[in-house]
């Protein structure tokens, strides 16, 4: 199978070493797509560190190849695209039509994790005379923590990429063809990434994503201090914020909202917060602060973007928004 992974940051390095631990019989070929700025950096592969325990084990990832150009990518069949870009890179539809003209009939499988994400790639397989998509298109969510090491107060031997899954989380897949969704979630799987298959309606993340999306916003705002979050008047936007995400999701999928729940309600008060906030902080192997800061300060467009989609959703289901607006910074576009 020729597999290639647009973006080689820290998902897309991860993702490309288990996809090719997958399955000896078949094995998967990895590539690269690319700038050409970015080519000399690969040239000796990816320093990986996987958090297992309090100990990180370093990987040495070189199984892969690189393309720097559309024009590349079109002279090689492939099987699959993995899009392992934020949200707001992804949107750029020039980009994202000369990908679909260039991998031809390869399968997309996406991560990005905003509301209107899968509408706007739909939209551009059409566009790009896909006219049934079903068989084409898996969805993903992203169940690990991946970051740029060393941040700061790390210690290890070379930069590189470390990562960490956290007890029992799976790397969720959905289609409109189980089938495929499956496909992907067994290679994953074989290759020592935990997958499962889920419908697209799936509601099981709605609860943690708005947790964490609201915290994510409450902690910008707050100057990327936990305490000062904690502790401060931020607290009860991120909690308002959490019922607000959940109830627009929940709405939209058609199902009773998740934080009207009494876990739910437990989850989106302060208690719950500082809970989950307090047990992070015991379990993770590094500090959950400067992993918020480090990570979410690169992607903060996605995060902006993902919050705005909320804003616009909820204003059309008539729905609250007033905390994602305070928490957004600024006034929703």
């Amino acid at each position: 199978m020729e597999l290639l992974i647009v973006g080689a940051g820290a998902v897309g390095s991860v993702y490309g070493n288990f996809i090719t631990h997958a399955t000896p019989s078949d094995p998967v070929r990895v590539t690269y797509l690319i700038k050409p700025k970015h080519r000399k950096s690969l040239e000796n592969g990816f320093n990986l560190y996987y958090w297992k325990g309090r100990k990180p084990t370093t990987i040495q990832f070189k199984e892969f190849s690189v393309l720097d150009s559309f024009e590349a990518v079109a002279a090689k069949k492939f099987d699959a695209v993995l899009i392992t870009l934020p949200s707001d890179k992804m949107r750029d539809d020039v980009w994202l039509d000369s990908l679909l003209k260039a991998v031809k009939t390869a399968q997309i499988w996406s991560l990005q994790p905003n509301l209107n994400d899968r509408i706007f790639i739909r939209e551009r397989m059409k566009v790009a005379g896909i006219s049934d998509p079903s068989n084409r298109l898996v969805f993903g969510s992203i169940p690990i923590i991946s970051y740029l090491a060393p941040m700061p107060g790390e210690t290890f031997s070379e930069p590189g990429y470390a990562f960490y899954i956290p007890p029992g989380s799976k790397a969720a897949w959905s289609s409109e063809s189980p089938v495929e969704a499956g496909k992907v979630a067994d290679a994953f799987t074989a290759g020592g990434l935990p997958s499962k298959v889920t419908d697209e309606k799936d509601s099981s993340g709605i609860l943690p994503e708005s947790l964490l999306r609201s915290l994510v916003a409450g902690l910008e705002l707050s100057e990327w201090s936990l305490d000062r979050l904690l502790n401060g008047p931020n607290l009860s936007l991120v909690t308002s914020g959490i019922r607000e995400m959940s109830a627009i999701q929940a709405k939209i999928a058609g199902i009773k909202d998740p934080s009207s729940t009494i876990a739910g309600r437990l989850l989106s008060c302060a208690f719950g917060v500082n809970s989950a906030i307090r047990l992070a902080r015991l379990v993770l192997p590094f500090d959950l602060e400067s992993f918020l800061r480090v990570h979410f300060t690169k992607v903060d467009g996605q995060m902006h973007l993902g919050i705005d989609e909320m804003i616009e959703a909820g204003k059309k289901l008539g729905l609250t928004t007033a905390s994602l607006k305070l928490l957004r910074g600024r006034k929703a576009s």
